[in-house]
């Protein structure tokens, strides 16, 4: 299918003037951007005049990976795409809901009060939660490997040195992430 966003105010991302312009959209892909008159388009034409065209947003600090796998996802993302929202970076604050240890003595503790794991979608491996993502969520997700929700579910919420043993599983939770997707270990 081809998609004609026509006549919207285009502002490309590339620190570069707006302009008055044209977006062909053919199999989700953008295939051109011009500011050329186009009659007769063969497709869907959608009129943008008065709108603005542009990449996606990114939502740089966010605690969606929460709720990303919730039964209501399509809700949950109305109110990001609304605001042209298309990507959100999570696990911040030291928290995420993936990445810690699945035979932790301590995982009731993840998340503390502030977050609950919901407990229909306990993904603890990183890759399979970041797969189940890419299966259910509208919005593209780039997640930090939190640090307190790994560490907590080894150690629990107590303020004291960890063992050596446990300190190992940790980094190896971290590298883990790290090597499949994560984009940073977060800390708050």
């Amino acid at each position: 299918m081809k998609i004609l966003l026509k006549n919207g105010l285009i502002i490309n991302g590339k620190n570069e003037k707006s302009y008055i312009g044209n977006v062909i959209i053919e199999e989700d892909k953008i295939v051109a951007i011009n500011q050329d008159k186009i009659e007769n388009f063969e497709g869907q034409v959608v009129d943008c005049s008065n709108l603005v065209i542009a990449p996606g947003f990114i939502d740089a600090h966010s605690h969606n990976d929460w709720n990303a796998l919730c039964k209501d996802r399509v809700d949950y993302a109305i109110p990001l795409v609304g605001q042209g929202i298309t990507t959100v970076i999570t696990g911040n604050c030291g928290y995420s809901t993936t990445g810690w240890d699945k035979d932790g003595q301590y995982v009731d503790t993840i998340g503390s009060d502030t977050f609950d794991l919901d407990k229909d979608h306990i993904y603890p491996d990183f890759k399979e939660w970041l797969d189940a993502c890419d299966q259910h969520t509208p919005l593209n997700i780039a997640s930090f490997i939190g640090h307190g929700s790994v560490r907590s579910s080894i150690n629990g919420l107590v303020n004291e040195k960890m063992t050596p043993e446990n300190y190992k599983k940790m980094m190896d939770l971290f590298e883990y992430a790290l090597q499949n997707g994560a984009v940073g270990v977060s800390v708050g």
